[in-house]
């Protein structure tokens, strides 16, 4: 596991009561983790660093394991993770919020 995603994992412990609660709602989670979590995962680590290939798996198998923590579902389910995404209000992928963020 890389350090970017324990330091997500860590950020996502910090805010999961906010994000793992019944309280709120879908979209103001999404809100939450787009803004704490989602900007640690991608700031974190070895700054100023390329994200790899297998850097980029690996965040990308994070925030889904994330995005399921959230909705409250399990993998049995056989829900996708895009219609999960849908329902929180995220739409982009690691590769695409890298590059908006100017990692390469």
């Amino acid at each position: 596991m890389t350090a970017r995603a324990r330091i997500g994992w860590v950020k996502f412990k910090e805010c999961g009561e906010l994000l793992n609660s019944k309280r709120f709602s879908l979209k103001m989670k999404g809100m939450i983790y787009w803004s704490c979590v989602r900007s640690v995962m991608l700031y974190g680590g070895r700054h100023g660093a390329c994200l790899r290939e297998n850097e980029m798996v690996i965040l990308r198998i994070t925030k889904r394991a994330m995005v399921r923590a959230m909705c409250g579902t399990k993998l049995m389910e056989k829900k996708r993770t895009e219609n999960l995404m849908e329902m929180l209000g995220l739409k982009e992928t690691v590769v695409q919020m890298a590059k908006a963020n100017g990692v390469r």
